[in-house]
């Protein structure tokens, strides 16, 4: 069964996959460039990599572990008539080449434990460290960056050390850090991550804040309307 969007652009999921912010937060953040070859890891049902290519065409390509995601993304993409470009593969163990990107996008699973609270297999994947850790993402992403390559990713603010106390060991420096808040009133809850493969500038940090109210701000409503929620 299909779960449908309501809006301009009408994405399809498996009934047992629901889209979640931190995808919606990952396409409003992430670095959009014209004909940047660009992969979306763990890309579940294409949104962050088809929100890429919708605001400055990057080249995307789809990379999914579980097979139950395929059908649904090949309809996303030829539903905007966008080419084919999907592999089913463990990020970790992928079939592209060495420095094959440009840049990188993932919404990786980053809950701690083995998620046996969760009684859904196929959502356990996508929500717990059961498939990738920390340090095999950024080894992964290393791997299959160019130099200057960009790899961006979303992760919450409570594993903030871990990310910056080893990503240097995988000849990555940090670019841009995004603090998200879910109102003005809280504490960040995530944050993303800008990391270029080489050297950096200092890196540029900032604050966003996802509500005012009932009211989603214009840089995160831009896509949540794209997509008709």
């Amino acid at each position: 069964m299909a779960v449908k969007a309501r809006g301009k652009v009408d994405l399809v999921s498996p009934e047992w996959y629901k889209i979640n912010e931190d995808s919606i937060i990952l396409a409003a953040l992430a670095t959009a460039g014209f004909k940047i070859k660009t992969l979306d890891a763990g890309c579940g049902n294409g949104i962050v990599g088809l929100t890429l290519w919708l605001k400055a065409q990057a080249d995307v390509y789809f990379l999914e572990l579980q097979s139950e995601f395929l059908p649904f993304i090949k309809r996303n993409i030829s539903t905007l008539g966008y080419d084919d470009k999907v592999v089913l593969a463990d990020f970790t163990k992928s079939p592209f080449k060495e420095e094959i990107f440009q840049h990188i996008v993932f919404n990786p699973p980053y809950r701690k434990g083995d998620g046996k609270e969760e009684l859904n297999d196929k959502r356990r994947v996508c929500m717990f460290e059961k498939s990738i850790s920390l340090e095999k993402m950024l080894e992964a992403a290393s791997t299959l960056l160019c130099k200057g390559g960009l790899f961006e990713f979303v992760y919450p603010v409570d594993r903030y050390e871990e990310v910056f106390d080893i990503h240097t060991k995988y000849g990555f420096n940090t670019v841009r850090v995004v603090y998200v808040k879910a109102t003005s009133r809280e504490a960040p809850y995530l944050f993303f991550a800008s990391l270029v493969k080489g050297k950096a500038p200092p890196p540029f940090k900032e604050e966003v804040v996802v509500k005012e109210g009932k009211r989603y701000m214009p840089w995160i409503a831009r896509v949540y309307a794209l997509y008709g929620y």
